[in-house]
């Protein structure tokens, strides 16, 4: 069995593990005004957001976050297109935060495919590219799709947030997964748009 010290120092390992998830929020800096985010990755004891307005490393934030609520904490250090943030919890909230972050993490296989908004789709060519603002173009293959977004194999990992072209679709990265990425197309498409780039209408659509 454990120590006691061991198995706390596991706990914490674990707890202060930063996880990709893309989730929509606002902050307010010193100076009173509120900016529209969205975070890059969250941990039980940081996290960091795209921003547009930085402030100053060591100025106390309040953040309200979709689906996690209301975090006050230290900007510790600046990042592109944001900055990261470090806050201490009570245990009570802390722990309502872990298993907030595992639920957010697990939630496609909690919900089941009946509950998803849109339904999965196979497509007949899984594999394409995904391209970067830069131009940079990277192999991948398309897992499952729907018509709002799709989970992708791939080597390289964009962060979460960084928006991204897959075939001709342009999306963002919202997740990541054990083999790549989930991403969010931009618009919302018909299955005869994923078609003409995914599929073979000659030999059908989707199978």
């Amino acid at each position: 069995m454990q120590s006691a010290s061991a198995q706390a120092h596991a706990t914490d390992k674990r707890l202060h593990r930063r996880v990709g998830i893309s989730l929509a929020g606002r902050y307010m800096l010193a100076n009173r005004q509120e900016y529209r985010c969205r975070t890059m990755d969250i941990s039980v004891g940081g996290l960091s957001i795209r921003g547009y307005e930085k402030g100053n490393i060591g100025d106390t934030i309040i953040l309200y976050i979709d689906e996690i609520g209301r975090i006050e904490g230290k900007i510790v250090r600046h990042i592109e297109k944001g900055f990261a943030i470090s806050f201490s919890p009570s245990p009570a909230k802390r722990q309502r935060l872990l298993e907030k972050l595992t639920w957010l993490m697990n939630k496609d296989l909690i919900e089941g495919d009946e509950t998803r908004r849109f339904t999965r789709l196979q497509p007949s060519v899984s594999e394409t590219k995904f391209y970067l603002p830069d131009g940079r173009a990277y192999p991948c293959k398309i897992l499952d799709m729907s018509m709002s977004g799709a989970s992708i194999e791939i080597d390289i990992i964009p962060a979460v947030g960084a928006d991204i072209t897959l075939g001709k679709m342009k999306g963002r990265v919202i997740r990541h997964h054990d083999t790549g990425i989930a991403v969010e197309f931009s618009d919302v498409e018909d299955t005869s748009t994923l078609a003409d780039h995914f599929g073979s209408k000659s030999s059908g659509a989707f199978h």
